[in-house]
C-alpha cells in the first residue's frame, strides 16, 4: 500500500453567490482543464457559490505544464452563464481501467440533507453532482494489459472510446442548451502504468484536450468530496473506500487535512495477481490472506483514523454491484448500508453461481420516477455484463476484508452519488456556481 497526504483543505460552504463570473479552474495536482465554447445555460435556476479547497500537491505525480487560456467566445459563454445566474455546468470524462465515463453535469448544495449518522430518517447528500447526460464505454485498456504496460490495442481503444463519448458529450450539450467546461481525467490506478504517455498522447492527438492524470489521495479525497457535507465535525467522523478495477483508495479528513493510502488491488488487477489454480476461488482466499490482508493491516498505522471511525462510505463498481444485489429495494437510494453478514452472504451466493437470480417482489424503499416499479432489475444487468464472475468477486472481497480489518463496528454505506469527478470539480474550479436544490 502506498501512503500519500494531500494539502489542508477549505470546507466552508458560503451561501452568497460567487463574485467571478464563469468557472475558473485552480492551479491543480493535474493540469487545469479547459473551458469549451457554447451557449449560455437555458436554465434560470438559483444558484449558491462554495468556497473550494486549495490545490493539493503530491510529490508522487508530477504536474504536468497547464493547458493554453481559454479562447475569447469561452471567456464570453462563461460571463453570460453568470450573468444569467445559473448554476455552472462540466463535461467530464473519467477514463479508468476498466471502462471509461462521461457525464455533463451541474453541482447542487441541497439545503435538505441529512447524512448518514444524523438526526435524518433517511439520508440525504448535502453536495452532490447531478448529470444531465452520461454515458461509459468498456474497453480493454488494462485487461490486455502486460504487466504494468498497455498495449498497442489498450491505447487505441481506450482513445477512440474517449473521443467518441466527448463527441456524444458535446451534442448533448448543444440539445441542452448548455456550456460546459469540459476536461478529461484518468483515475490514479491507471496513472501508474509505465506508458501512461503513450495513453495520453493518443487520447490528446484524437480528442484535441489535455489529459489529466490524478494521483490516489486525489482521487479518494474528491470522491469523499463528491457527496459528504462540508463540515469538518462531520468529516471527522468517517472514512471512505474507493474500489476501482486497478487499485483501491482509503482515506479519511483530520482536521482539514486528507490522508490517504492506495492498496494496489482492485476488481481485475486482484483477479490477475491470484496465481493460476484449478481452483480460482480458494487460490483467491489463499491470495487475500496470506498478501492483502498483511499489507492492509500493516500500513494502517500510516493512517490510524480508520480504525475508529464510526461511518464507512464506499464508492466504485463494486461497492455499487454489492449495493445492488444485496439490497434491490434501495436501488435509487442515496444510502444503501453494507454490512459484514450481508457481504458473507453474497459472497457465498458468487462462489455457489446463485448470485444471478432475480429477487421476487422487490418494492422500492425510495421514490422513483413512476416509471420504473423495479429500476434493481436494470442495475442487476449492467453489473452481470460489466463484471465476471472473478473479477465480482475480487472486487466484494477487497471490501469486505477492508471492513473486517479497518473498523468493524463501523456502519458502512455505499454513497450513490460519490464520484471523483465531481469532487474533483468541486475541488479545481474555484467559482463554481451550484445549483440549489431539493430532494424530497
Amino acid at each position: 500500500m502506498r501512503y500519500a497526504r494531500v494539502g489542508q483543505v477549505l470546507l466552508t460552504v458560503l451561501a452568497s453567490c460567487a463574485s467571478t463570473p464563469g468557472a475558473t479552474p485552480v492551479s491543480p495536482t493535474v493540469a487545469s482543464p479547459s473551458a469549451a465554447a457554447g451557449p449560455p445555460p437555458a436554465s434560470a435556476a438559483s444558484a449558491v457559490a462554495i468556497a473550494v479547497p486549495p490545490a493539493v500537491t503530491a510529490a508522487s505525480v508530477t504536474t504536468p505544464p497547464p493547458p493554453a487560456a481559454p479562447s475569447t467566445d469561452s471567456s464570453a459563454a462563461s460571463a453570460a452563464a453568470a450573468a444569467s445566474n445559473g448554476p455552472t455546468f462540466f463535461g467530464a470524462i473519467d477514463v479508468g481501467g476498466k471502462g471509461i465515463k462521461a457525464f455533463v453535469f451541474k453541482l447542487v448544495q441541497a439545503s435538505d440533507c441529512s447524512p448518514p449518522g444524523t438526526s435524518g430518517s433517511v439520508p440525504l447528500p448535502c453536495v452532490y453532482g447531478e448529470p444531465i447526460f452520461s454515458s461509459e464505454a468498456v474497453t480493454t485498456l488494462t485487461s490486455s494489459a502486460i504487466g504494468k504496460k498497455f498495449s498497442a490495442q489498450g491505447i487505441d481503444d481506450a482513445a477512440t472510446a474517449t473521443a467518441m463519448l466527448l463527441d456524444k458529450m458535446k451534442e448533448a450539450a448543444t440539445q441542452k442548451a448548455v456550456s460546459p467546461n469540459y476536461f478529461i481525467a484518468a483515475s490514479s490506478g491507471v496513472a501508474e502504468f509505465e506508458n501512461k504517455d503513450d495513453l495520453k498522447a493518443a487520447v490528446e492527438a484524437k480528442t484535441k484536450m489535455p489529459l489529466n492524470f490524478v494521483d490516489a489521495a486525489a482521487e479518494a479525497e474528491g470522491g469523499l468530496l463528491s457527496f459528504a457535507p462540508h463540515d469538518p465535525e462531520i468529516l471527522d467522523t468517517a472514512f471512505s473506500v474507493d474500489i476501482g478495477s486497478t487499485n483501491t483508495k482509503v482515506g479519511c479528513m483530520i482536521s482539514r487535512t486528507f490522508g490517504a493510502a492506495e492498496l494496489p488491488y482492485g476488481t481485475v488487477t486482484l483477479r490477475q495477481a491470484v496465481p493460476p489454480a484449478t481452483d480460482y476461488k480458494a487460490a483467491l482466499r489463499t491470495f487475500l490472506k496470506g498478501t492483502v490482508e498483511p499489507e492492509y493491516v500493516a500500513d494502517q498505522n500510516k493512517i490510524p483514523c480508520i480504525q475508529s471511525r464510526p461511518i464507512a462510505y464506499f464508492i466504485g463498481g463494486a461497492s455499487w454491484a454489492a449495493a445492488t444485489f444485496t439490497h434491490p429495494e434501495m436501488a435509487t437510494c442515496s444510502f444503501v448500508p453494507l454490512t459484514l453478514r450481508e457481504l458473507d452472504d453474497f459472497i457465498h451466493r458468487i462462489e455457489n453461481g446463485t448470485w444471478r437470480r432475480d429477487p421476487h417482489d422487490v418494492r422500492q424503499t425510495c421514490p422513483t420516477d413512476g416509471h420504473n416499479a423495479d429500476p434493481s432489475r436494470a442495475d442487476r444487468r449492467r453489473v452481470m455484463d460489466r463484471y465476471s464472475e472473478n473479477d465480482l468477486l475480487a472486487g466484494i472481497s477487497i471490501l469486505r476484508l477492508i471492513l473486517a480489518k479497518s473498523n468493524p463496528d463501523a456502519k458502512a454505506y455505499f454513497a450513490r452519488k460519490g464520484n471523483y469527478i465531481y469532487g474533483w470539480a468541486i475541488k479545481h474550479y474555484k467559482d463554481a456556481r451550484f445549483d440549489s436544490g431539493h430532494q424530497k
